[in-house]
């Protein structure tokens, strides 16, 4: 019986979790049963928590939620971080930017909408992105092109060309930009 209690505040605590960061919803969910921690205590682990990793102020904010702690608590932590600078929104946007490139080998597109679910204000998404090297965003939409291409089997040359352009744009490069790649 125990347990089965257990597994529905996990439930309840994921579930809160995925809520929007300042959402009302999430004093709501205030009376689930965790470990008390004390504002010191929630401020160091936030502080563990961001000194891991590049995180933003709605990732940080969740897991405070997660950790139990009241909205205006969270608030509060919240402005301690940026101003000890664990949290940088700017910071953490173009690390983002350049790291989806880099490694996942997403688009402009991608990116934008991803952050824009992060509460993330347009014009540091604007600003994330035109901080990207042209010439490695070409590379990367040329070499992930080439390897899409090279695995596509149809006999028909249009096939293949609507297959590629629907796999790059899924991947958030631009119908411009395909264009201008196919093209060259």
């Amino acid at each position: 019986m125990l347990q089965r209690y257990k597994k529905k505040c996990n439930f309840a605590r994921l579930k809160l979790a995925q809520n929007n960061c300042y959402n009302a919803v999430a004093d709501s969910f205030m009376h689930i049963p965790h470990k008390e921690y004390s504002d010191a205590e929630l401020q160091a682990k936030a502080e563990r928590y961001c000194a891991l990793e590049e995180r933003c102020k709605s990732s940080v904010c969740k897991k405070l939620y997660e950790w139990g702690a009241a909205r205006q608590q969270a608030d509060i932590i919240i402005e301690r971080l940026v101003a000890d600078r664990f949290i940088d929104e700017h910071r953490y946007v173009r690390l983002y930017c350049h790291g989806k490139l880099r490694t996942r080998h997403w688009g402009r597109n991608k990116m934008a909408w991803e952050l824009r679910g992060k509460d993330i204000g347009t014009e540091l998404i604007a600003e994330g992105l035109s901080s990207l090297p042209d010439g490695e965003y070409y590379a990367t939409l040329d070499k992930v092109a080439q390897a899409k291409y090279a695995t596509l089997h149809d006999e028909n040359e249009y096939d293949k060309r609507r297959k590629l352009t629907a796999f790059l744009l899924a991947r958030g490069f631009t119908a411009d930009e395909i264009r201008h790649w196919s093209a060259d």
